[in-house]
């Protein structure tokens, strides 16, 4: 279920805005229609940048936690008095504020996955689903363990991925400071010594020192370009169309685009599998799956299956015409739907593909490293000669003399 801002009118023409969970904006509208309330505009919730920016530094917090919850209501403890213990437990004063609030909106009446539901920074849909089937079906330390297993799966791939790409970020960073430095304050003491003996330059000498003085002569430019630049990013990235566009892209890839589609199967499957797993309904998982991949292109890709499903087709049929997985899924999604098991064939193929995702990563590192090491050793290796060169020809001269 999604978190929904509406505005609506009441019968006498009053204004009323909101927020109301839904599977989606029918339900939205047939909710609000009971209430006597008509919808006029709705926009999903989301988290503000700086909210959002807070709960990716409270994350393994958030897990922890979760596990905890778990353990205390399975032991046959309340859920009041579980909330009440994590908010002791923990020593992020912000995250215990937010339980706190949870807790008190539980003590008023309100469900848990709804109380939830007020921080989509650090509750994802995902997770709120999990609590939803759990309340329901009764088993809600089950669906809080499944909830832990699955941030723990996820954050665990986040961390390898950014463990192996820090490295060459690493080298890259200080390659470019170097060659800044030496454009900026090696370049000019040559420039001076060069000029003091009035000797002509070759080209790529001549090139390197236009190059440096044209930077000293206005440096304020890099910053303002980087600004400029990162600034076109977050914009071109809060468009959703240049988002699918670029998911295209990459996508197509010859090794990065595997890479990409296997974390996003990855991802959809382990969402698929955990939420099947735990009761919900089909429609439902594969419509949150679809918003937890991580891509908007694969979500906007997967949409269709959603509607596909609700034509009458099996999930397999709808699947293969995205044309986004492995025959590998499909075929295992096939027995799945045969055996009545896809949670668990779901959960199978999650496991596989976090495995290929580790391999392709470690693949796409060592293809990186070598060639960043390479192109950065060719570029600090012809300043040095372009630079040098001149010199060299000075000390032949002063030899012949």
């Amino acid at each position: 279920m999604a978190e929904y801002k509406y505005n609506a009118h009441t019968f006498s023409g009053h204004d009323v805005t909101g927020t109301r969970r839904a599977r989606n904006p029918l339900e939205l509208e047939a909710c609000l229609a009971e209430e006597g309330l008509i919808l006029q505009s709705y926009q999903k919730a989301k988290a503000d940048s700086f909210e959002y920016l807070k709960s990716l530094f409270g994350k393994s917090e958030i897990t922890r936690l979760t596990r905890q919850l778990s353990v205390l209501i399975s032991s046959g403890i309340t859920i009041t008095e579980a909330l009440e213990s994590v908010c002791e437990q923990t020593n992020d004063k912000y995250i215990s504020s937010i339980f706190q609030e949870i807790l008190e909106s539980v003590k008023s009446g309100e469900s848990l996955h709804s109380a939830f539901g007020k921080y989509p920074a650090y509750f994802n849909t995902v997770y709120l689903a999990l609590l939803e089937a759990g309340e329901i079906s009764g088993f809600l330390d089950v669906s809080l363990d499944r909830a832990a297993v699955f941030r723990e799966n996820a954050e665990r791939i986040n961390k390898k991925i950014m463990s192996a790409l820090a490295y060459p970020a690493l080298v890259l960073l200080v390659s470019l400071i170097v060659v800044f430095i030496l454009i900026i304050y090696l370049i000019p003491i040559f420039s001076s010594i060069y000029t003091g003996f009035n000797i002509e330059l070759p080209p790529s000498t001549k090139f390197l020192i236009n190059i440096s003085e044209s930077l000293r002569a206005s440096l304020w430019v890099i910053p303002a370009f980087a600004v400029l630049f990162l600034t076109f990013i977050f914009l071109a990235m809060r468009s959703n169309a240049i988002r699918i566009k670029y998911g295209r892209f990459i996508s197509n890839l010859p090794v990065l685009g595997n890479f990409y589609v296997k974390l996003g199967v990855s991802r959809y499957c382990r969402t698929l599998g955990t939420l099947l797993s735990s009761g919900l309904q089909l429609i439902e998982s594969v419509e949150v799956a679809a918003r937890t991949s991580g891509s908007l292109y694969f979500e906007n890709t997967l949409e269709s299956v959603v509607n596909r499903l609700g034509e009458g087709q099996s999930l397999t049929e709808a699947l293969a015409e995205t044309k986004i997985f492995p025959k590998t899924v499909i075929r295992m999604t096939s027995a799945g739907e045969s055996t009545g098991r896809l949670g668990e064939m779901f959960a199978r193929m999650a496991d596989f593909y976090e495995k290929e995702v580790d391999i392709e990563m470690a693949a796409m590192i060592s293809i990186i490293e070598p060639i960043v090491i390479v192109v950065l050793g060719i570029i600090v290796g012809f300043l040095l000669i372009a630079m040098y060169m001149p010199l060299f020809e000075l000390i032949g001269q002063a030899g012949e003399v």
